[in-house]
C-alpha cells in the first residue's frame, strides 16, 4: 500500500475559501457583521438560532489554554422531550471557519433537516494553522476565525507547535461541554461529518474515538487510515474501533489530485487504498458490494464557455454509490464516487461565486446532507 511519508506535506483546502473571499465583496453586507473575537459571529446567523460557544482547551504538554469555538443549532421540539436525541458535528475544510461552511455549502439546509429529523447540530471550528488566534480580521468577516484540523498529517507551512493543539481532545470536551449544559445528547448516536481537511478530521476521529461516535461521513477527504496502520505522526495501535463510515469523493479531485501529483501519488490510487484499509479494519466484506449510478439530473456548467481545465473537467458529472454488507459487528460502508466532481459539497443549488478554475463545479444531482443523515440516522454506537 501506498502510504508514503510524503503525504505529511499535503494540504487540504488551504486556499479554498481563504481565496473565496475575493469572489465576494458584492455579498459581504448580507453577511452581518464580525467583532474580532472568536466569540462573536455574524449578525445574520444571530438571528437564524446559530449560537457561539466557546471553551478553553489546555495545549499539550503545556499549563496555558487557548479558546475553542462552535456554533451550536438547537431544534424547539428537543427541549420539549423527555428523550435523547443524536448529535451531528460539521467539519470545515482547511483554512475555512463554521461561518464559511454554512454559508458556501450548507446555507440553512442542515439545520431545516434537523428541525425535521429532531437532532442537535454543531458547526465545529478548527484552530489557526500557526497556532495564533487571529482577531485582527474584524473588518474582513469572511476571513475570521479560519483553522486547520490537526490529524496524523500535517498542514501547509505548519510550525513546530502544530501539535501542541490537540483536535481529538477539542471534539471530546465540545461533546462534553454539550452535556454540561444539560443537552439531551444520545451517546449512542453521535456523528461526525466533514469535509476536505474537515473529512480527513472525521476519518481522524474515527481512528482516534472509534468507541466513542457510531458513525463519520468524510467528504473529499484529504486521506486517512485507521488506527492499526501507521500514518505519519500517528503510530499504529492493536486495533481499530468499530463504527460505520461513508466515504463521498470526487475523481478525478481538482484540488487535490493536481497536490498529490506534485508528491508523485496518485490520489485516486490512494483513495482507493485508503478504503480499502478502512473495510479491512472494519470487518467489511469487499465482495460484498453493489454499485447502483444516482440520477444524473443536472448537467453542470452546460452554459459555461470558457477553456479553464478544472471547469471543463467537471461539468456534467454523475454518482456512483457502492454499498457493502454490513460486518458481523454491525459496522457499515458506503462508497459514493462523484465522477467528474468538484472539491465542493454536492448540492443541487449552487453556491453564490463558486471559484469553479480552481474547484471545479459542484455536483448538483443531490443535496449531500440528506445522502449522509439517510445513511447516519439509524446507526448506533457499537460496543467494543
Amino acid at each position: 500500500m501506498l502510504f508514503a511519508r510524503t503525504i505529511i506535506s499535503i494540504v487540504a483546502c488551504s486556499f479554498a475559501l481563504s481565496t473565496a473571499a475575493d469572489f465576494i465583496s458584492d455579498a459581504e453586507p448580507q453577511m452581518g457583521h464580525y467583532q474580532g473575537s472568536p466569540y462573536a459571529t455574524w449578525e445574520k446567523l444571530y438571528a437564524e438560532r446559530l449560537q457561539v460557544r466557546t471553551f478553553r482547551q489546555s495545549l499539550n504538554g503545556q499549563q496555558n489554554k487557548i479558546v475553542r469555538r462552535y456554533l451550536q443549532y438547537i431544534p424547539h421540539r428537543i427541549y420539549q422531550n423527555d428523550q435523547t436525541f443524536p448529535l451531528v458535528i460539521l467539519l470545515p475544510g482547511g483554512s475555512t471557519s463554521a461561518e464559511q461552511l454554512r454559508f458556501f455549502d450548507m446555507g440553512d439546509r442542515f439545520e431545516r433537516l434537523a428541525d425535521a429529523e429532531n437532532f442537535m447540530l454543531v458547526y465545529a471550528n478548527a484552530y489557526p494553522l500557526d497556532g495564533q488566534p487571529a482577531p485582527h480580521v474584524a473588518e474582513q468577516p469572511f476571513n475570521a476565525n479560519q483553522g486547520y484540523w490537526r490529524t496524523c498529517v500535517g498542514g501547509p507551512g505548519a510550525g513546530d507547535n502544530f501539535y501542541d493543539v490537540d483536535d481529538t481532545a477539542y471534539i471530546k470536551n465540545l461533546i462534553a461541554q454539550m452535556q454540561r449544559e444539560a443537552l439531551p445528547i444520545d451517546p449512542d448516536r453521535i456523528y461526525i461529518v466533514g469535509l476536505s481537511n474537515g473529512g480527513e478530521m472525521a476519518e481522524h476521529a474515527a481512528r482516534t474515538m472509534g468507541g466513542q461516535i457510531a458513525a463519520v461521513a468524510a467528504v473529499n477527504p484529504v486521506f486517512g487510515l485507521p488506527a492499526t496502520l501507521e500514518l505519519n505522526a500517528c503510530a499504529a495501535e492493536p486495533s481499530q474501533a468499530p463504527l460505520s463510515m461513508m466515504i463521498m469523493h470526487s475523481t478525478p479531485d481538482p484540488v487535490l489530485t493536481p497536490i498529490f501529483e506534485s508528491l508523485g501519488i496518485d490520489y485516486e490510487v490512494s483513495t482507493d487504498q485508503s478504503v480499502a484499509a478502512w473495510m479491512g479494519a472494519l470487518g467489511v466484506n469487499p465482495e460484498s458490494a453493489v454499485d447502483y449510478d444516482l440520477p444524473n439530473t443536472v448537467f453542470e456548467g452546460e452554459d459555461y464557455v470558457g477553456d479553464e481545465h478544472w471547469s471543463l473537467a467537471t461539468r456534467n458529472s454523475f454518482i456512483t454509490r457502492t454499498n457493502y454488507t454490513p460486518a458481523t459487528n454491525g459496522a457499515t460502508f458506503t462508497r459514493l464516487q462523484v465522477h467528474g466532481g468538484g472539491h465542493q459539497w454536492p448540492t443541487q443549488k449552487a453556491a453564490p461565486n463558486d471559484d469553479t478554475s480552481t474547484f471545479g463545479f459542484r455536483n448538483q444531482d443531490i443535496n449531500a446532507e440528506v445522502i449522509i443523515w439517510d445513511f447516519l440516522k439509524d446507526k448506533l454506537r457499537i460496543a467494543e
